[in-house]
C-alpha cells in the first residue's frame, strides 16, 4: 500500500487501477480530504464518435492540438479553439460575452457548423462568444464531475504537500 519515503514522495504498490484508487483515497483521507467515487454516465460509457458539436459529450468531440503558454501541448475541442481564435481577434468589443447577439444567426451558425462546415469568419464575434457559452451550458457533463470535487480540492490548498494532495484528487476523477 502507501509508503512515505523520506524525500516526502509516496510508492505505492498496487496491482491494478481499483487499488491504487483506493490507496489514493486512503492517503487523501489522512490529510482530512474526504472524495467519493461517482458513478459513470451511460453518456461517458457510449465511447463511439460523433460528428455533433452541440449537446454531445466531450470525448466525442474532434480534437485539436493547441500549444499552451508554458510550453505544453493540450487537446481540445476544435470548435472551442475555433472559436476562440476567432474571438480573441475581435477582443476589444465591448460586451464580448455579455450581449446576447442574434438568435437566429447562432442558430444558422449552428445549424451550419453541426453539418460539419467550418466557422466562418464573416460571423458576428458576439454570435461566436454565445455560441462558445452555450458550447459548454450544453454538455451533457459537466466539466468537473457533481459530487464533492470542488470541496475536495480546496482542502487539498490547506496545509503541506498541496501538489501531492491535487495530484492524487485529480486521478481519482473519472476520465
Amino acid at each position: 500500500m502507501a509508503h512515505p519515503s523520506s524525500s516526502k514522495v509516496l510508492i505505492f504498490d498496487v496491482e491494478n487501477k481499483d487499488e491504487l484508487y483506493t490507496a489514493l483515497v486512503g492517503e487523501l483521507r489522512r490529510h482530512n480530504i474526504k472524495y467519493r467515487k461517482d458513478k459513470i454516465s451511460k453518456a461517458s460509457q457510449d465511447k463511439g464518435k460523433c460528428r455533433r458539436i452541440f449537446n454531445a459529450a466531450l470525448h466525442t468531440q474532434e480534437l485539436t492540438d493547441v500549444i499552451l503558454a508554458n510550453g505544453g501541448i493540450v487537446q481540445i475541442p476544435l470548435f472551442v479553439s475555433n472559436a476562440c481564435q476567432f474571438i480573441l481577434e475581435k477582443v476589444n468589443s465591448e460586451g464580448l460575452f455579455r450581449k446576447t447577439g442574434s438568435a437566429k444567426r447562432q442558430r444558422d451558425i449552428r445549424a451550419s457548423l453541426e453539418a460539419g462546415e467550418p466557422l466562418g469568419r464573416s460571423y458576428d464575434v458576439f454570435d461566436v462568444a454565445n455560441l462558445l457559452k452555450t458550447f459548454f451550458r450544453d454538455l451533457p457533463e459537466p466539466l468537473l464531475p457533481c459530487g464533492n470535487i470542488q470541496e475536495a480540492l480546496l482542502r487539498c490548498l490547506i496545509g503541506e504537500q498541496k501538489v501531492q494532495k491535487l495530484l492524487m484528487t485529480c486521478y481519482c476523477c473519472p476520465h
